[in-house]
């Protein structure tokens, strides 16, 4: 019995020791802001090289470190420096204005539902068409199909494609055949 509760604690013990170990930094982009969250509660969010960024503004209630209107030239190696300890962060990060997150499941209601219009198009369309009838009095006339084909005579050649006779002096009088 002192076993399995000494063990149970040991673990609980552990867990929250191994826990602690494995925090880590966060990083969320919200419109032209960029959120860092540092582990613990008293860290402190610094840049590495001598480039100051925006003062981070520390959020008391989430504990996340907003950096208002980030720009490109603020990307770079950070620090959350805790008493002795500090944990490195390199942020390369681009914000927009206007941008709007969208999660996967928005975008893909939003491309099943324009598939479903364009079907529905497709087959208004398709009913449209084979429901109307055509009236013999509208549009182009019939073609006349002739009960022989092969009575009518050859075509009439065209003086244009005549061929060439040898007694002419002409231009191409003088051409031999090359084969």
């Amino acid at each position: 019995m002192k076993i399995a509760l000494l063990r149970t604690f040991l673990g609980v013990v552990s867990a929250v020791w191994v826990s602690a170990a494995t925090e880590e930094v966060g990083v969320r982009i919200s419109g032209s802001s960029v959120f860092i969250s540092c582990p613990g509660t008293g860290s402190i969010v610094e840049k590495k090289d001598g480039n100051s960024p925006p003062t981070p503004k520390r959020n008391d209630e989430t504990g996340e470190y907003e950096l208002e209107k980030y720009e490109e030239k603020n990307n770079g190696e950070y620090l959350c420096v805790e008493g002795r300890k500090s944990y490195r962060l390199y942020l390369k990060a681009k914000v927009c204005e206007r941008c709007i997150d969208m999660d996967f499941w928005t975008v893909a209601g939003i491309v099943v539902g324009d598939l479903l219009v364009t079907a529905g198009v497709v087959i208004l369309v398709y009913f449209w068409a084979k429901g109307r009838k055509r009236n013999p009095g509208t549009g182009a006339a019939p073609a006349r199909r002739t009960k022989d084909t092969k009575e009518r005579p050859p075509p009439v050649p065209n003086p244009d494609y005549e061929p060439i006779r040898k007694g002419q002096r002409d231009v191409y009088d003088g051409l031999k055949p090359a084969f």
